[in-house]
C-alpha cells in the first residue's frame, strides 16, 4: 500500500512539473505505448523519449514546409508576372493593312515601332 501511495506522489509530483503532459491526449498515449513495451523504462525517461519524438516530427515537417515555400517563391520569381519593362514589341503593318491606313495611322505606327526599340 505504501508503494501505491509513493507511486502516485511520484506520479502527481510529475504531473505538476510538466502539466503538458496531463492535457496532450497523443503524448500520453506514446509514454504509454513506450512504457508498455519496455518494462526497464520509467515514467520520465519514457516522457521524454516520446517529448524527442514529436519534436523530431515536428522540426521535419517544418522543413518539409519551408522547401515548399522557398520552392515556390523561386518559381513565382523565376516566372515573373509583370508586363516587361521595354513594353510589347511592336511589328510592322503587311502591306496590305498599309494601303488602308491613313496618314496619322501610318505615323502612329512609326512611332511606336521607334519606341519599342
Amino acid at each position: 500500500e505504501y508503494e501505491v501511495m509513493a507511486a502516485e506522489d511520484s506520479y502527481k509530483s510529475f504531473v505538476a512539473e510538466h502539466p503538458e503532459f496531463a492535457t496532450d491526449t497523443a503524448l500520453r498515449s506514446e509514454v504509454q505505448a513506450l512504457l508498455e513495451g519496455n518494462p526497464n523504462l520509467d515514467l520520465v525517461t519514457a516522457y521524454w523519449a516520446a517529448k524527442g519524438k514529436a519534436a523530431k516530427y515536428a522540426s521535419a515537417q517544418t522543413e518539409t514546409r519551408k522547401t515548399a515555400e522557398r520552392k515556390a517563391a523561386k518559381e513565382a520569381a523565376m516566372t515573373g508576372t509583370a508586363p516587361p519593362r521595354r513594353g510589347a514589341v511592336t511589328s510592322a503593318p503587311d502591306r496590305s493593312q498599309l494601303k488602308r491606313m491613313s496618314n496619322a495611322e501610318i505615323l502612329a505606327a512609326a512611332q511606336a515601332m521607334s519606341r519599342s526599340r
